[in-house]
């Protein structure tokens, strides 16, 4: 697809991801005070305030670190002079003149402590191809109709759209073709409302027809290259569209090589073809489902080509992002997304596949290399909690409803609630969350990788202790409610013989179903993160946590996230 990655993933870096409810913020209520710590290193604590005034807003923070020392503002750092334990308070005031504090005793430099670094990243595919196919089994003749239907959302990520676009050849020409324009027609008008939802409507005044300028062009109908004999000479030329160029019924298309010595004259679009499309609400995937006809119409506008009746051959079709995330089409034509080989109008060619198909009728190149590789589901990953802790401990259950704290990450992204549930645990000796924002398959960006230090207790024989274990949760944000965590248990942080681990831990995730909200169809449904009015929305479902699949394998549900975990040396 000409989709300019790299125009693409810079706005998308530029833009962040507008995931509703994928922050790191808490729920709704009153004023609460709230804080999360980091050790830094051996004496020295990063404090992070995680209180939340719904409504309002935070304007002080006062801390107490517990060992006579105090500060303020939201994040401040604070080395200690020893070991030992504290009692640290943090109080806030929120913008109305209500105060909460919050105490919490913390654990600094303790002896027994193996520092690790977690990187996780986002490993997943750009697919701005959302379905995709090929339509037609045969030729379809005067009075006969292609049909196609599939499943989508508004958009796939914030601001990316929904367009369709197809291409199907003109039989009896040597390369053309009719589509709409590259980027495609919007399957939702501007108020949100999908196209065809009150029944069939016509787009056929969006479709055109196209010269490919891959065959010299000879009088359609009557050509020694045309269809069924194929392989006349290479045009050389650029895509270009065949218009009615002096207001009669007809299009032409004048010559553009030197062995084309004449215009050509074709028949009218809305002669030969009529396309339409009807949509409805879909309960099984959570989104629209659309319809789409292409039929053939010369029967009734007594249409021909040199005497012959018109046939339409099989083609290829794709719904797919209408604009890059957070692009303006209007004002840089760059940020729409275009339809594989069919790059543009201005200075284009047409790729190998879609030559086949104009010249051809043959669609399997062009669905097969270039649009399918590019179908999918592109799938962000949420900021998360993590903690190191104990076998005393574990931050959810398989078979047991999920905890407050896994659902708000499961359904919207949001870890404040688990890291704090986990930070206060005494079982616990690290805890807190990461990532700032949405961690977007952007390999090589700021924006797919983060990494944070846990510090973790290390394995104590004569107590039969074998050391702290890694658990982490953050969520697949194409889903309604699944997560990416370790075995409840956690992750082992030292082996048999009480050595830090270290490496890629990937096989080690699974992907779960915390089973609190009705699941719709991946990067489909309406109720799910990037296309939900606002978090916590959509049916409950009252479940007990479900293991989905074992990482990694080669699924669109699964190859998205790895994870290494390296000790660092004291």
């Amino acid at each position: 697809m000409q989709i300019r990655y790299s125009i693409l993933w810079t706005v998308f870096l530029a833009v962040g991801l507008f995931v509703t409810g994928c922050d790191s913020g808490g729920p709704s209520g009153e004023l609460v005070a709230s804080f999360e710590r980091v050790q830094s290193s051996e004496l020295t604590i990063d404090f992070k305030d995680r209180s939340r005034n719904p409504g309002g807003s935070i304007t002080s923070q006062t801390w107490d670190f517990g060992d006579g020392a105090s500060g303020s503002g939201a994040n401040p750092s604070h080395t200690y002079d020893e070991q030992g334990t504290y009692t640290v308070t943090l109080t806030v005031e929120g913008n109305g003149g209500s105060t909460d504090s919050t105490s919490r005793e913390i654990n600094v430099g303790v002896p027994g402590t193996q520092q690790f670094e977690v990187t996780i990243e986002n490993v997943g595919g750009v697919f701005p191809i959302t379905k995709s196919g090929a339509f037609g089994s045969g030729p379809a003749g005067p009075g006969e109709e292609f049909q196609f239907s599939f499943t989508t959302g508004p958009e796939e990520l914030p601001g990316t759209g929904a367009a369709l676009s197809f291409a199907t050849m003109f039989f009896q020409s040597n390369d053309a073709f009719y589509a709409f324009q590259p980027e495609g027609i919007p399957l939702f008008r501007e108020s949100g409302a999908p196209r065809g939802q009150d029944g069939p409507v016509s787009v056929t005044e969006s479709v055109g027809l196209w010269d490919a300028g891959t065959e010299v062009d000879e009088e359609p109908g009557t050509g020694d290259n045309q269809l069924p004999i194929s392989g006349g000479p290479d045009e050389g030329g650029k895509i270009v569209p065949i218009t009615n160029l002096d207001d009669d019924d007809l299009l032409e298309d004048p010559p553009r090589h030197p062995d084309e010595a004449d215009t050509l004259e074709y028949p009218a679009v809305s002669d030969v073809l009529e396309v339409t499309i009807e949509s409805e609400e879909d309960e099984s995937s959570g989104g629209y489902k659309f319809t789409v006809t292409i039929e053939n119409v010369t029967d009734e506008t007594n249409t021909q080509v040199n005497g012959e009746d018109i046939s339409l051959l099989p083609g290829t079709f794709g719904a797919h992002f209408d604009q890059v995330p957070g692009g303006d089409p209007e004002e840089n034509p760059g940020d729409d997304v275009r339809y594989p080989g069919f790059i543009g109008v201005e200075d284009s060619t047409a790729s190998a596949g879609l030559e086949r198909l104009a010249e051809e009728g043959d669609r399997n190149d062009h669905f097969n290399n270039e649009i399918d590789p590019l179908t999918g589901i592109t799938v962000p990953v949420s900021p998360g909690a993590f903690a190191a802790h104990s076998d005393a401990i574990q931050p959810f259950s398989l078979n047991r409803e999920a905890s407050g704290g896994i659902e708000a990450v499961a359904e919207d992204g949001d870890p404040s609630t688990l890291a704090e549930t986990l930070g206060s645990a005494s079982a616990v000796t690290n805890g807190a969350t990461f990532g700032d924002g949405a961690l977007a398959p952007t390999a090589g960006s700021d924006n797919n990788t983060v990494t944070f230090t846990v510090f973790a207790a290390e394995p104590d024989p004569e107590e039969d202790f074998e050391g702290d274990r890694l658990s982490i949760a953050t969520m697949h944000i194409q889903s309604n409610d699944y997560f990416y965590a370790f075995d409840p248990a956690g992750l082992p942080l030292f082996d048999e013989n009480g050595d830090p681990i270290s490496g890629d831990v990937t096989s080690e995730l699974s992907l779960y179903d915390a089973v609190a909200e009705q699941d719709q169809e991946i990067g489909v449904g309406i109720n799910q993160a990037p296309r939900q009015p606002s978090p916590d929305t959509g049916p409950s479902e009252s479940g007990t946590v479900d293991r989905i699949t074992r990482l990694p394998a080669s699924d669109d549900l699964v190859d998205v996230i790895e994870v290494t975990v390296t000790p660092v040396a004291p």
